[in-house]
């Protein structure tokens, strides 16, 4: 074959390597969703359409995270970095390497707050892009604001520091906004100066992103040791043992010990599903522990 003819074949090859280096890189799992509340769907690049998001379901380069009205989800992924997604809000993973720390997430609407590691590597960076600002940061808690309406950006420093620069901008020195201070970002200017955020204010934001579980089936270990005395009635607990007392003598409270050696109390005889109380949470919430919960 001749040097001409290799030409079109050559080129063929590199295309298909490139289109499997890239399908490659598209398919490896960077992280997990670790609680889902309401409606959160994710939508894959090989997919056109959006899925509902469950607990344990993997998170790819190039996906997609949407979250409706009553919708938050925490997004775990494999650098140790932490995404608590909030209501109506949008996301998407531009670039996550967790090998060089080269992380790219887009929030495209909504709110987030993001808890990072500490990374010594000079060249890694995590960025999360909005429509009019790039917030980088490392080894710190943040939460990044924006709204589509307003067209602007807040961003909130919870702990450390970080870097903030207007989508115009990112040539030059950036902002830092540090632990309790505030910055907002317009479209088409740069970040306004730090100012100190509200302790409520921050505070009610702060609360609008927790997840208590996941809405679902959660359970208290009743083996903690704070449950295990708690769920044996005093009239059916094993004889105490009343240390230091001479036969006759009364002793103050309820003496009661656990025994040491294992498998002797009906807990430590149960299989972990048993010992679980599956009880939803959200239903616990809204009851006491010795009522029945509501019917769905």
């Amino acid at each position: 074959m001749t040097p001409n003819r290799c030409r079109p074949v050559r080129a063929v090859l590199l295309a298909a390597i490139s289109m499997i280096a890239s399908t490659g890189a598209a398919d490896t799992e960077i992280g997990t969703f670790v609680a889902v509340r309401g409606t959160v769907e994710v939508r894959r690049a090989s997919a056109g359409d959006w899925k509902a998001a469950a607990v344990g379901a993997p998170i790819y380069v190039a996906d997609e995270v949407r979250s409706g009205e009553d919708g938050r989800a925490k997004l775990f992924f494999r650098d140790s970095a932490v995404v608590d997604l909030g209501n109506d809000s949008m996301l998407s993973v531009k670039v996550y390497d967790s090998t060089s720390s080269d992380n790219v997430l887009n929030l495209s609407k909504g709110i987030l707050r993001a808890f990072l590691q500490n990374d010594e590597r000079a060249d890694g960076r995590f960025e999360v892009e909005t429509p009019t600002a790039v917030v980088r940061a490392d080894g710190t808690v943040f939460i990044v604001d924006y709204s589509e309406a307003a067209k602007e950006t807040h961003v909130y420093g919870l702990e450390d520091t970080v870097d903030v620069q207007g989508s115009i901008g990112l040539i030059g020195p950036s902002l830092k906004v540090g632990a309790g201070e505030q910055t907002r970002i317009q479209a088409g200017k740069f970040p306004e100066p730090v100012q100190a955020v509200d302790p409520a204010q921050l505070a009610a934001m702060t609360s609008s992103l927790e997840i208590i579980g996941s809405g679902r089936n959660d359970g208290f270990a009743a083996t903690h040791p704070l449950l295990s005395g708690a769920v044996v009635r005093s009239d059916e607990r094993p004889a105490a043992v009343q240390v230091g007392l001479t036969a006759g003598a009364s002793g103050s409270g309820d003496p009661y010990l656990s025994p040491e050696a294992p498998g002797e109390t009906l807990l430590e005889r149960l299989s972990p599903d048993v010992r679980a109380n599956t009880q939803p949470i959200p239903e616990y919430e809204f009851g006491r522990p010795d009522r029945v919960p509501p019917s769905r």
